[in-house]
């Protein structure tokens, strides 16, 4: 057998992956799982922005390759919301870029900014995505703790100054995935403040932006003085806009540096389906928008409604003000890897295993909000009924704001 290279080796297998699989087993045997494992909106995309994508695809010549950096119409009206809802003005000429989703971007991007040898600062726990990104790009991923007690922020000033010498890149995401954090503005100009300093570029995702639970608006980082020097923002349609099947979202940016992403990232890809990006334009218009306010306000419902559950199998958790997910401590003599393998083969209940996310994940399990209603009752009383069964109790946490 051919052995794997050093630089695949490296990487550990993708946790959405593994968990995949051990669904479609149990699928496989007749069994019904509850999978709130993912975000996986169930809500459709509008209608309208599916009449857009098929009226596009039966349009000549839909086939021909699409330009690079994306269609003039979806740049466009990317410029136009950074403008009117962030008051960030976009050149859509070099400064906006289309992607065939925010996941091929972060990966792509830590092509284009780090080199063997340098130092990417990514958060513990955080999306998978951006530690296999750097160790395929041949550079160290430093962890940064993202604990309870500090709401689920880094602690910049506990970065070493070497650490700080050889960083290149440091990847934030707020909303936060897995833990629904959100960042307030003094930690985000502190973040400028230290990249400036330290020539550090900030991937900034923000894939659950528009996921506002309870009247929450998430900021662009791009609106924080300073941030259009070292900060590029990604963005996707498949949270706001139901569309994670249809693979599109953007990167933006100042110029400089979205070229240097373009380097790596039109030698890779030749764009993104067009009649996609006209879906994409009206999804940024008034129908998305409206989908976005049903899509929030079921989410609110759903977590007013697991939360409820969930004390009263004896967790606390605080409700966090975005995001589709809840971060709850696993129960007492388990790690989140065996809490969650159990609980699937047990009771039939999909979760994420925080340790999936990076060490500091250990001890938490993520419950997402995105699967139906039904499912989702359904459950959190098999949940219920598997804590009952074994007597199982949730380990000791101070409960922490988020």
């Amino acid at each position: 057998m051919i052995s794997p290279t050093q630089r695949v080796a490296t990487v550990p297998p993708y946790v959405f992956s593994v968990l995949d699989r051990k669904v479609e087993a149990l699928r496989s045997r007749g069994v019904r799982v509850m999978d709130l494992s993912k975000s996986d909106p169930d809500l459709p995309p509008p209608r309208e922005v599916i009449q857009a994508l098929q009226s596009a695809v039966e349009a000549a010549p839909s086939h021909l390759y699409p330009p690079f950096r994306g269609t003039k119409a979806l740049r466009q009206a990317v410029a136009q919301r950074y403008r009117e809802r962030h008051g960030v003005s976009l050149d859509p000429e070099r400064e906006v870029f289309v992607l065939s989703g925010s996941k091929e971007g972060i990966a792509h991007l830590a092509l284009a900014f780090l080199d063997p040898g340098d130092v990417a600062l990514v958060p513990d726990p955080a999306y998978p995505t951006y530690r296999a990104a750097t160790l395929l790009a041949g550079a160290t991923p430093v962890l940064l703790p993202l604990e309870g007690a500090r709401r689920f922020l880094p602690d910049l000033d506990a970065i070493p100054p070497d650490t700080w010498r050889r960083a290149r890149l440091m990847y934030l995401n707020y909303p936060n995935n897995p833990t629904g954090a959100v960042a307030d503005e003094p930690f985000l100009r502190r973040v400028v403040d230290l990249a400036r300093e330290h020539q550090v570029t900030v991937l900034f995702d923000r894939a659950y932006g528009e996921i506002g639970l309870h009247g929450y608006v998430a900021p662009s980082f791009l609106a924080v003085p300073g941030a259009r020097e070292v900060a590029l923002e990604v963005w996707t349609f498949s949270k706001p806009f139901s569309m994670q099947g249809l693979r599109l979202g953007v990167l933006v940016g100042v110029a400089d540096l979205v070229d240097r992403f373009a380097v790596v990232e039109t030698n890779f890809m030749a764009g993104v389906y067009t009649p996609l990006q006209a879906a994409g334009v009206v999804a940024l218009g008034p129908a998305g928008d409206w989908h976005v306010k049903a899509l929030n306000e079921r989410y609110a419902q759903r977590q007013r409604r697991v939360l409820g559950e969930l004390a009263r199998m004896g967790y606390h958790v605080l409700p966090p003000a975005a995001t589709v997910y809840l971060w709850v401590p696993t129960v007492e003599g388990m790690t989140s890897q065996e809490m969650t393998d159990r609980l699937l083969e047990e009771a039939h209940v999909a979760l994420s295993p925080g340790s999936g996310f990076g060490p500091a994940g250990e001890g938490y399990v993520r419950v997402s909000l995105t699967a139906a209603d039904a499912d989702i009752d359904a459950a959190m009383a098999a949940w219920a009924d598997w804590m009952a069964r074994h007597g199982h109790r949730v380990r000791p946490e101070v409960p922490a704001g988020v």
